[in-house]
């Protein structure tokens, strides 16, 4: 088992060097101008070590940059470094930890000298994720994944009080649309807190302690960023029913799109997934039945006698539900359009299990064979 890991390990760092050089630039802000508005944070710069120290033990980045404590003028700087670094067909990731606001439609990083006080100062004490976003996107890197650790809270008070009245979307907000190939991964909601932290034993935030708890996982980045998010939801959601204060419930998002797989980590045996060009999707994948008869039980292929069969979810039956036979919490896959038999995988543990046999009657109503559904994961 460790010889075919070796090998796979050195062939997909093989094919990683083959197709793109990877480098990071990770910026963490604690330290902020007392004359302003915005407190220092406890953990941000924990945090960027703490990421910069999983990307360089992961073996797949060639260059990983950290700044601290950095303003608006050394976050620029150090990005256009970071850009000259990258060739066309590379692929970049940045990371940023500390404050942030949404404003006019766009995610700004707060540099440590902001102050906060005046809005014409804002060019001056922030940089876009927009920015961020175009500035990659222009070095004609194959894929660029940006991580940004911060609030998206709408400024309040007077500070934008004449934009206000002017938004054209309630609330101000509006879903970002980063360049092709560039994918950005924010620690919360439009609109929310980030959390520094839930408690203050934490030594980092709840989304780095997603990530590293994920880390080895070896799981393409759009099933990574899934299971983080339910990790950073689940605990906000914990700390707040045990009666913690001055945190927010905490749900990452995603935007943007690409047409390429990106791996953290050298995806190992239990993935499933022999590398990032044959990545399995984590979304369910059908596999022929072994009966054309939708409503009998399959005969297992012998090399899969150890799957097991979901469970119909009561009141979700109907529709096409199931539960998986591992997960140890509720957790529903829409199979509805999958035939009896079919694999879906489980991604609490990673496991695979069978779409169990539909049955003609179920008390409530009749179950479908091809009930409507898209044939997703819903919570």
């Amino acid at each position: 088992m460790k010889t075919s890991l070796t090998v796979l390990t050195l062939l997909f760092c093989l094919a990683l060097s083959a197709r793109a050089e990877r480098a990071a630039l990770v910026i963490g802000n604690a330290d902020y101008a007392s004359t302003g508005h915005f407190p220092d944070l406890a953990t941000t710069t924990l945090d960027a070590r703490e990421m910069a120290g999983l990307m360089k033990a992961s073996g797949t980045f060639g260059k990983v940059v950290i700044r601290e404590n950095a303003t608006r003028l050394e976050m620029e700087e150090a990005l256009e470094e970071f850009a000259k670094v990258l060739k066309p067909g590379d692929e970049a990731v940045f990371y940023f930890a500390g404050h942030g606001i949404e404003y006019e439609r766009k995610v700004y990083l707060m540099g440590t000298n902001a102050e906060f006080r005046f809005k014409a100062k804002l060019a001056e004490e922030a940089v876009s994720e927009e920015t961020v976003s175009q500035t990659l996107a222009a070095t004609g890197a194959k894929i660029s994944v940006l991580l940004l650790d911060c609030c998206r809270q709408k400024p309040g008070g007077d500070w934008l009080a004449s934009e206000n009245k002017s938004r054209g979307a309630p609330g101000g907000y509006a879903a970002p649309a980063p360049p092709p190939n560039v994918i950005v991964g924010y620690a919360t909601s439009a609109g929310r807190l980030a959390n520094d932290s839930l408690s203050s034993a934490d030594q980092n935030g709840p989304l780095v302690q997603a990530l590293r708890k994920h880390w080895s996982a070896g799981l393409e980045f759009d099933a990574l960023w899934k299971a983080v998010s339910r990790e950073v939801y689940d605990s906000s959601q914990k700390a707040l029913s045990q009666g913690a204060t001055g945190i927010d419930l905490q749900m990452p998002s995603k935007y943007g799109q690409t047409i390429h797989d990106f791996f953290f980590t050298v995806p190992g045996p239990a993935t499933n997934k022999p590398g990032p060009e044959m990545a399995q999707s984590p979304t369910p994948t059908p596999v022929p039945p072994a009966s054309s008869d939708k409503t009998a039980i399959p005969e297992k292929p012998a090399a899969e006698d150890e799957l097991q069969y979901g469970k119909w979810v009561p009141g979700w039956g109907e529709m096409g539900y199931v539960q998986s036979p591992y997960s140890g919490w509720s957790r529903m896959v829409d199979v509805s359009k999958l035939p009896t038999g079919s694999k879906v995988r489980c991604e609490q543990t990673g496991k695979y299990f069978l779409v169990p046999p539909r049955e003609a009657k179920k008390k409530g109503g009749s179950l479908p064979v091809q009930p409507p559904g898209a044939g997703r994961v819903v919570q």
